[in-house]
């Protein structure tokens, strides 16, 4: 797979992931309501969304290598996908916001979980990534209809693999 893309599907992922982060910051606030009763169980609940989901909010803007490596599942579609379907049922109670939230975050889990079902649907990537490759393509736009996203020029490959195992299909693209 290619890190160039084209520029309807780059700006696709980066409004998933402005998406993610939407839902991310839900999943936080409903997770902070589910403890109005103070149950013990409850608040143990509430403190695992909260850090979860600033954990997760940090990871769709920058991924760190630590995180790549440890936490390797967030970078695949089915892992993204996952986690989405288990914060939705996590914050899930009988508060019409967290039911709501749930709902929210049940869709975008399985849409992400269909995403993962198609073969030329390339990895997610953090939004300060994405958001650079959109700019590139703003600045170089295509120049006729002989564009193709294998002839343009948005970002030189990284000189580190993004996840151990895309180590072996990275090569180095010559123009």
């Amino acid at each position: 797979m290619s890190y160039h893309h084209h520029p309807v599907q780059t700006i696709a992922f980066f409004s998933l992931g402005i998406l993610n982060v939407i839902v991310y910051i839900l999943v936080f606030t409903a997770s902070i309501l589910k403890t109005n009763d103070g149950k013990l169980g409850e608040i143990i609940q509430t403190i695992y969304c909260c850090l979860f989901s600033i954990f997760l909010v940090f990871n769709e803007l920058r991924t760190f290598n630590a995180i790549e490596d440890y936490f390797g599942f967030l970078h695949i579609h089915h892992g993204k996908g996952l986690m989405m379907l288990f914060l939705g049922c996590v914050v899930m109670c009988e508060n019409a916001f967290n039911i709501i939230v749930s709902i929210f975050g049940f869709t975008l889990g399985l849409g992400y979980v269909i995403l993962s079902f198609i073969p030329s649907v390339p990895r997610p990537k953090d939004l300060c990534y994405l958001f650079h490759q959109v700019r590139q393509q703003q600045l170089n736009p295509p120049l006729g209809p002989e564009y193709s996203y294998h002839t343009h020029h948005a970002l030189p490959l990284p000189k580190q693999a993004v996840h151990p195992s895309a180590r072996a299909i990275m090569v180095p693209v010559n123009y």
